[in-house]
């Protein structure tokens, strides 16, 4: 519908937003202003007199660009209910993605960490096919496309062919309408690719405008072989990919694990800062909690882990002995107290609660765990609050969950992330301990992101921009989602629009969706 004038000459929109404070996703100071909304652009901004099919009194609130979560795993909770659940493709909140629009997020970048679906036009069309509740853009999964292409024997350095060959793929998927390359290196078989197999393949990205995103290679304070930390090297191993390919690098997760040696957040913040200084477009997300979560071999050694489970000969009697002996290791530094399993029969409980029930040691419980032919899922409260908030608060820092859309009917406990990471940042870093201003943490939210992976059209309230919008009563605004309980849509959205479809209403979700597939060009 376009906008058109009546009778009085004054202008009628389909849907007004009146009296808001609008924060417009950059630095500028937010002003109290109006909305108007045709289709699925803005079309005007300012006092307007105007007659609306349906006007928002945003007195009280603030209205804000929808939210980009620059790191998701959305199509890898879609690949597994694929196999488990197929039913939960019919559920409105599945469909919806009703955990994210509760949050006021519009936009998620799929196929991080290395993971995910390595058919980008396959993802994107799936997408469509059922109308899904946000809009989605993908990367090429660098781990996955690994396994697809070299199969079970993983070859630790590629030949000239496998590069090629892999080259070519990756050429494939950004003609496709990837955004960019990520990497795993801490899970099977991204671990096994060299700093110089991942700057030819960024090279190819490059040529298309893409990104490199990564989870990098080890986010721990141990210190190594060189006597340098983990995490100090693996920042150091981004950086020099993207100095070597020439193209913009991101930084997945950014944090400290256990154990923390002397490492802290400010060498981190130096590092980075001294790679922007000398013109390197490098930049980090990061979600506002000090737990991590993802499957529970992820602290053994590469050695003994595959990407979802363990290898074959550490589920014999001798190789379970090993399994044993790798995480007593580990368990000196991070306690089984600190493991919450979330799936299965021992969903919600820690790896010591667990022993304790049935008077074995955790060790036990956990190699019985680890065996499965994939391994269960975990939450691991591996970080330091105060590493978090010393790292929030920097612009090349971006506000993103690690999470998933994530349906009741999957039947695994959820992180809090997954329901709560832009609601809480905005209530506890903005409003209750004031580590950052408004519009910083709106802008880390939308604009930065939307500026780091190319987006057109989004990520500000502009005329002319997709009436992506968010409207958000402060007054209301919580995060109840907990790790006890983390079932707990976020409060506080009062409406929200995707493409000019209101998809939240009074807090509530009108199962209307309005999201779209994105390639890199849109």
């Amino acid at each position: 519908m376009a906008a058109h004038a009546d009778e009085t000459g004054s202008q009628h929109y389909d849907v007004l937003i009146r009296g808001g404070t609008v924060y417009t996703g950059t630095l500028d100071p937010p002003i109290k202003q109006d909305v108007g909304i045709v289709g699925d652009r803005i079309k005007a901004i300012g006092n307007l007199d105007v007659y609306a099919d349906k006007i928002i009194n945003a007195t009280n609130c603030i209205v804000t660009p929808g939210f980009i979560d620059i790191h998701t795993h959305t199509d890898l909770a879609f690949l597994r209910m694929s196999k488990l659940k197929p039913q939960a493709f019919e559920t409105p909140e599945w469909k919806g993605n009703h955990c994210y629009i509760h949050q006021g997020v519009t936009t998620v970048v799929t196929g991080n960490c290395g993971m995910g679906f390595t058919d980008t036009a396959k993802w994107l069309d799936q997408v469509n096919s059922f109308k899904f509740g946000t809009n989605v853009y993908h990367l090429m999964p660098h781990g996955a496309v690994r396994q697809e292409l070299f199969g079970a024997d993983q070859p630790q350095e590629l030949s000239k062919n496998q590069l090629a060959s892999f080259k070519s793929r990756i050429s494939d998927e950004m003609e496709k309408g990837a955004i960019g390359l990520s990497t795993g290196l801490e899970y099977p078989p991204g671990s096994l690719a060299s700093t110089d197999e991942l700057i030819d393949l960024a090279k190819v990205v490059r040529r298309f405008g893409g990104i490199y995103t990564s989870h990098m290679r080890d986010e721990s304070g141990k210190a190594n072989v060189r006597g340098e930390s983990g995490v100090i090297s693996s920042i150091k191993e981004v950086i020099r990919i993207g100095d070597e390919a020439e193209l913009p690098v991101q930084i997945s997760h950014l944090k400290i694990l256990l154990p923390f040696g002397t490492t802290n957040a400010l060498q981190m913040i130096e590092l980075i800062e001294s790679a922007r200084g000398k013109g390197l477009d490098i930049t980090a997300d990061q979600y506002p909690y000090d737990a991590n979560s993802t499957t529970i071999n992820y602290f053994l050694p590469d050695k003994i882990k595959t990407e979802v489970s363990v290898k074959p000969e550490y589920k014999t009697e001798l190789g379970k002995e090993k399994l044993r002996e790798a995480i007593k290791e580990v368990f000196r530094y991070f306690p089984p107290e600190k493991w919450i399993i979330c799936e299965g029969e021992y969903a919600g409980e820690n790896l010591k609660q667990i022993g304790s029930k049935r008077q074995q040691e955790p060790a036990d419980i956990y190699v019985e765990l680890v065996i499965r032919e994939v391994a269960p899922l975990g939450i691991f409260f591996t970080q330091d609050m105060d590493f978090i908030k010393q790292l929030a608060s920097h612009d090349y820092v971006f506000t993103a969950s690690d999470g998933w859309t994530h349906p009741s009917a999957f039947g695994i406990k959820a992180h809090p992330r997954l329901f709560g990471t832009f609601i809480k940042k905005i209530r506890q870093f903005a409003m209750d301990e004031k580590i950052m201003n408004m519009t910083d943490v709106i802008r880390s939210m939308t604009s930065l992101p939307a500026s780091k992976i190319g987006v057109k059209k989004r990520g500000m309230i502009v005329e002319g921009n997709y009436a992506d919008i968010a409207v958000i009563d402060l007054n209301k605004i919580e995060a109840p989602a907990t790790y006890e309980i983390s079932e707990v849509f976020s409060l506080g959205v009062v409406y929200l629009f995707v493409n000019g479809i209101m998809e939240i209403e009074n807090g509530k979700a009108t199962e209307n969706r309005g999201g779209r597939a994105l390639k890199r060009s849109d």
